[in-house]
């Protein structure tokens, strides 16, 4: 049975693509299809535009946080055995703020339990949110009412589901290894820390002297026979008009632990490529 795109979500994460997807996976999709080359994305993240299109095309996934390439890489080795863990690690942790700091205090050797830690404090955390900080050390506390659920955790459906959809992706450590491996006719989809947004998800923070070598980056792929779909902040602009077709989108601001600050986020969307293949975006 084909899961619903809210159904297979194992976590939650800061720019998950689903509020586009209906609109951009047919996009990236028909590309595929037509220039006949790989799915190249920079910055995984929860991979939803990526799944949805995981049958169309190989790809190859970069993200520099640790805790998500544990959880692909068992996801794709056991899945069963990564929900044994899970189903372990709940069953033996307290309910409460002190089982919590426990577990965040903690960082398994094996990486089987690593991923299971990484979904557990994703469960219990505030707002689900996953932060960390310049050590590296989730830092986000505890919510109550999601300690208090029976089971608010992935099932073993929904684990057994997402190793589906990512089966036979090629994971890397950072998106210039994903970049030295892209070809003409590939898509690249870019969606890094936004420009002055939350940069939360590993201990390296993206620095503008990063986002500004990755536009360049793109602007060269662009004019190699490459697709590009790259997202950002409406600050970024700057770095992507001169070459790409830009566009402004709205997401929700939901997962803001300030509840002032929950209301929609402006964001950048750019395509870049030759004209004749923009001419299915505009």
């Amino acid at each position: 049975m084909r899961l619903h795109a809210e159904q297979r979500r194992l976590f939650r994460w800061v720019g998950a693509k689903g509020h586009v997807l209906s609109r951009l996976a047919p996009v990236i999709a028909a590309q595929l299809r037509g220039g006949g080359g790989r799915l190249v994305s920079l910055f995984y993240g929860a991979g939803v535009l990526e799944q949805e299109v995981a049958t169309v095309a190989p790809q190859i996934a970069a993200d520099a946080n640790p805790d998500l390439l544990a959880l692909y890489a068992e996801l794709a080795r056991d899945p069963d055995a990564l929900f044994k863990s899970l189903v372990q690690l709940n069953a033996q942790t307290p309910r409460s703020r002190e089982g919590f700091n426990a577990v965040r205090a903690g960082l398994p050797a094996g990486r089987c339990e690593r991923a299971a830690r990484f979904l557990w404090l994703s469960a219990m955390s505030f707002n689900g949110l996953w932060r960390v900080n310049r050590a590296g050390h989730h830092n986000v506390p505890p919510d109550p009412a999601r300690l208090a659920r029976p089971w608010p955790l992935p099932t073993r459906g929904q684990l057994g589901d997402a190793a589906e959809r990512i089966r036979g992706v090629v994971f890397l450590p950072d998106w210039r290894s994903a970049v030295e491996l892209v070809r003409p006719g590939d898509v690249v989809i870019s969606d890094p820390p936004y420009l002055g947004g939350f940069d939360g998800y590993t201990a390296q923070r993206f620095s503008r002297a990063e986002h500004e070598a990755l536009a360049a980056t793109l602007q060269h792929l662009a004019q190699n026979d490459c697709f590009i779909l790259a997202f950002n902040s409406p600050a970024a602009a700057p770095l992507y008009s001169q070459w790409a077709h830009l566009e402004c989108a709205y997401r929700s601001g939901r997962i803001n632990c300030r509840g002032h600050a929950r209301q929609a986020v402006d964001e950048l969307l750019a395509f870049g490529a030759h004209p004749d293949a923009l001419q299915g975006v505009a």
